[in-house]
């Protein structure tokens, strides 16, 4: 890469790849007429999308894809989880709490049990691939350890990121930068890509399992405060801890880019 120009026009080629396969779940929602296509078939376009960015991070800009998607360490993993739970059921009474009361239901259809359990498990795994282990390896890679850049590069992400998340009022669009920003900065320290997908899916598991046991969140409004207090404490303690590894065994190094 001869300047960071050139690396973000490599990082949006690499989002453009990512989401292609999206384009076969629309034609396929237009030609049939039908929404089940798109229900259906937009969770694995979502996936496809993330193996190709994994491909196309390898075998055309030659990230060291295997470098990044590592074994991780326990206690890293629990403080990520520890700090995602909080996160996320702080998030439903501060910013979801009102949208998942109005469409709040006894029982499920199987399309909707389906949709739960993608956006749960699924969608975290390929946008992670698409957003960070794609895009964020590529900026990063080009910002040379300059952390005015890497600021930029976490900025950058970000857009795209709240664009395909639909958010519907501002309060939204807050706490969609903010967990990109933490899950990013995850990234930046670790250099792997399993604790971003745990992050992830830990928030995503917390919110879609709100949406069918919400008489039991909303019933009690003391549980927003023991989330907000504990986020207080795993949340700096879990990054005080990447920290901390990173500096006693110095995490593997990004990655290079061919010039392109």
């Amino acid at each position: 890469m001869k300047d960071y120009k050139t690396t973000i026009g490599a990082s949006l080629l690499m989002l453009m790849i990512g989401l292609c396969p999206l384009i076969f779940t629309v034609i396929a929602r237009v030609v049939t007429g039908s929404p089940t296509a798109e229900v259906y078939g937009l969770p694995v376009s979502y996936m496809i999308g993330g193996i190709f960015a994994c491909i196309a991070a390898k075998k055309i800009f030659n990230v060291n894809v295997v470098d990044h998607i590592r074994k991780p360490e326990l206690k890293i993993m629990l403080l990520i989880i520890a700090a995602a739970v909080c996160y996320s059921v702080a998030d439903i009474y501060i910013v979801n709490r009102a949208s998942l009361l109005g469409n709040a239901q006894d029982s499920y259809s199987a399309s909707e049990i389906y949709t739960l359990l993608t956006t749960a498990f699924m969608a975290p795994i390929s946008e992670e691939l698409i957003f960070r282990l794609g895009m964020l390896s590529i900026l990063l890679i080009g910002a040379c350890k300059n952390k005015m850049k890497y600021a930029i590069s976490v900025c950058f992400i970000s857009i795209p990121w709240l664009a395909v998340h639909f958010p519907k009022n501002h309060l939204r669009i807050i706490d969609i930068l903010i967990v990109s920003v933490i899950i990013s900065t995850i990234y930046i320290l670790t250099k792997n890509i399993i604790y971003c997908i745990t992050f992830h899916m830990a928030a995503n598991c917390v919110t879609m399992l709100s949406a069918v046991t919400y008489k039991f969140f909303f019933a009690r409004e003391y549980i927003l405060y023991i989330a907000l207090a504990a986020l207080a404490i795993t949340m700096p303690l879990m990054f005080i801890y990447i920290c901390k590894k990173r500096n006693e065994h110095d995490f593997q190094p990004i990655g290079s880019l061919r010039a392109i």
